[in-house]
């Protein structure tokens, strides 16, 4: 007799593709299995996978983007109606990531690498499928940069072999292009040699733009163009067809958009649709939203006394009856960029006399961070802008503790995290700016300088001190204080600076970003600025008959690697033209297309000029992609906006 065949179980995960990814999540994993039904809860490593980030395509396949994770291996659960099921060990959390995770074949790309938990140290050899990256720079124990070597196409294993033995490896870490990715679009694929292969892609659906028109030089005269296929493709070729070329796109529908003075054979441009205006605005709910974790737990102070302190002696005794000792708590912010204290009601610790520990309960995002507690004294009678917007109250810290590493998934709650608060803020640094661009006054700005320090904990974000932001016009060299030695909890961090010359109308604004500063006992020169930007022609609140863009730089000595201006019509909001040009090109042309049938500018409309001039480390414009948009890829930007008119 055969023996009858066991039943297969209702619900099982028999593998994930790719099986890995790094520990801040996002990656995007196909579960293989049986049993998945819509609705079903997945979790990894004890995460729960959010909903808007589970697709369930059929009963044996679901498609998830991993929440954050601990390093190491990590089980995979999930619950479908009244089975459930686990997969031990199926998926890995690497300690490392890479921003950017793609690069061309040539190398070059400058990238950046956060860890978690990691010790980066002089000496650490960096490589890409067994090559060595170059330029390497410890910012922190967390975070390092450099460039990378030459590849093949295709994924690079990324190790991290530690001076102190043993290493850090990252499977498919990082991927070489050697033509560009349309979904990311760019320039890539080496020096021009007879043909330039250019996609349009839709900037909302990220699809080809079909019937679309594409310009090698001036469209009126240049026998280089060609129109998109029904994937928004055309190669462009012609014998003896050499770099540097500007490319000119349009359609209908589209804005127009440019790219100046490149060399590059592939060629992905961005164009955004123009709105119907007939059309009512949308209606109806908003999307669901992302669920948060919350993080709760007690504060406690170490000071001479020791752990338990029931004095926050730390902080000094209030010096006025309405002041009062405070503790505030917060989670470290993604990057400089968004790292304002914003602890809530659940993370405001007002002192009560008698007590060893001080309760706190607050919502988070769903990541890798570290949790602060910063002490200090809290005036609530005193206005800081007298009758400007912010309300009265004024708060000086003196005294902080961090807890570290610490990750929370999606409606995540973490209970019992203790922070002690042992680290006075009792250090200072000067900062020199060593060309930084003149002031001038009010109207035409910039009209202050501002530096901020922030604490760079690589993997786990960033900390801003309420402190550690000067503002100040008469000199070009300030003392910051109020900051946290490096030891302690943060013995392994660094500080980030951003220094630069402002307008407190806006615009214009030129910033210079250093990473990487531990020692606080030297004063830190910062120069390589780029000038502030001036509307030559159109010159600001006014119009030109010419078709161009002419902007000057004026002080500063650093050198952009690209330009970025858009175009918007005031009156509409519609986009008009969007230009992407390399650094040195002051003058950037707006060709017509009516050449192929489409519309000239429109004349005599107000139009909203934003532009940017940026400078990435070992940045090459020949291998730009829209990813370098990003400014935290950036070292130093000038940012101006204007409005102009055409004749």
């Amino acid at each position: 007799m055969i023996p009858d065949a066991q039943p297969l179980p209702p619900l099982r995960v028999d593998y994930a593709d790719p099986d890995h990814g790094p520990f801040i999540g996002g990656t995007e994993v196909i579960l293989r299995g049986r049993g998945f039904v819509a609705g079903m809860t997945v979790m990894v490593g004890g995460k729960r996978v959010e909903a808007l980030d589970l697709e369930v395509v059929d009963t044996n396949r679901a498609v998830i983007k991993t929440p954050a994770g601990t390093p190491g291996d990590a089980d995979i659960h999930v619950i479908a109606g009244e089975y459930e099921t686990t997969r031990e060990d199926v998926f890995l959390y690497e300690p490392i990531y890479l921003e950017p995770n793609t690069g061309g074949i040539a190398g070059g790309t400058y990238v950046r690498i956060r860890g978690l938990g990691t010790n980066f140290l002089a000496g650490d050899v960096i490589t890409f499928d067994g090559k060595p990256m170059s330029g390497v720079q410890i910012i922190n124990a967390q975070e390092l940069v450099g460039f990378t070597p030459a590849g093949v196409s295709g994924g690079a294993d990324v190790r991290v072999a530690l001076a102190v033995g043993g290493e850090l490896f990252a499977e498919d870490a990082f991927t070489y292009e050697n033509t560009v990715d349309p979904l990311f679009a760019g320039m890539g694929g080496g020096p021009i040699d007879g043909s330039v292969n250019v996609t349009l892609v839709d900037s909302f659906t990220e699809n080809g733009i079909p019937m679309a028109v594409a310009v090698l030089g001036d469209p009126d005269t240049s026998p280089y163009y060609g129109i998109t296929d029904p994937f928004g493709q055309v190669i462009i070729s012609a014998p003896g067809l050499v770099g540097p070329v500007t490319l000119t796109a349009g359609h209908a529908k589209y804005e127009s958009g440019a790219m100046v003075g490149f060399d590059a054979r592939t060629v992905a441009m961005f164009l955004q649709p123009l709105p119907d205006l007939t059309l009512p605005p949308p209606q109806g709910p908003f999307p669901p939203g992302r669920a948060p974790g919350n993080v709760s737990g007690d504060v406690v102070f170490g000071g001479t006394t020791g752990i338990g302190t029931t004095d926050w002696d730390l902080v000094p005794e209030p010096r006025t009856d309405t002041e009062r000792k405070r503790t505030y708590v917060f989670p470290t912010g993604r990057d400089i960029f968004s790292a304002d204290v914003n602890p809530g009601p659940g993370g405001i610790i007002d002192f009560d006399p008698g007590e060893t520990s001080w309760h706190y309960d607050i919502p988070v995002r769903p990541t890798a961070f570290a949790l602060v507690a910063l002490a200090g004294l809290y005036e609530p009678e005193v206005d800081p802008d007298g009758p400007g917007p912010q309300p009265k109250g004024v708060f000086t810290p003196y005294a902080m503790g961090v807890l570290r590493n610490v990750l929370v998934g999606p409606g995540d709650r973490l209970e019992n995290l203790s922070i002690t608060i042992n680290i006075p803020l009792d250090s200072g640094i000067k900062v020199v700016l060593g060309d930084a661009p003149a002031l001038r006054d009010f109207d035409t700005g910039p009209d202050e300088f501002r530096v901020n320090a922030y604490i760079d904990l690589g993997g786990e974000g960033v900390i801003r001190l309420p402190g550690s932001r000067s503002v100040f016009r008469n000199a070009t060299s300030t003392i910051l204080t109020g900051l946290a030695p490096i030891s302690l909890a943060i013995s392994d961090a660094s500080y980030t600076i951003a220094a630069g010359a402002y307008s407190t109308r806006g615009s214009p604004t030129s910033l210079r970003i250093l990473r990487g500063v531990r020692d606080l006992s030297k004063p830190v020169v910062i120069d390589g600025f780029i000038g502030v930007q001036r509307a030559v022609d159109p010159p600001d609140a006014g119009s030109s008959a010419n078709r161009r863009l002419v902007v000057e730089l004026e002080g500063g000595s650093g050198s952009p690697t690209f330009r970025h201006y858009r175009l918007i019509d005031l009156e509409n909001g519609a986009p008009v033209w969007r230009v992407i040009a390399r650094g040195d090109r002051d003058t950037i042309p707006l060709y017509s297309l009516q050449r192929f049938g489409l519309p000239p500018m429109a004349t005599g409309r107000e139009l909203y000029w934003s532009a940017y001039s940026v400078h990435i480390p070992g940045g090459n414009f020949d291998t730009f992609n829209y990813g370098q948009l990003n400014a935290n890829y950036w070292s130093a930007y000038s940012i101006a906006t204007f409005s102009v008119a055409f004749e």
